[in-house]
């Protein structure tokens, strides 16, 4: 597991996106992980990272991501 993925950031925007993905959000799941980038202030790394995690999941239609990290 490299730095990036043990980041406390990454797994509470992944916890984050799945709660919204739970609770029915009509936006994409990219989108959501640009939102949560945000939220929790990721570096650019980090947020590189969610993002190749987000595609890694399957993008639009994916599963909850935090059980990927």
């Amino acid at each position: 597991m490299t730095a990036v993925a043990a980041s406390p950031a990454i797994r509470r925007a992944c916890e984050w996106i799945a709660g919204e993905q739970g609770g029915q959000s009509r936006e994409p799941v990219t989108k959501l992980a640009m939102m949560a980038a945000q939220r929790f202030d990721l570096s650019p790394l980090e947020a590189d990272f969610l993002l190749r995690l987000v595609h890694k999941a399957g993008g639009e239609g994916a599963e909850p991501v935090s059980s990927d990290i």
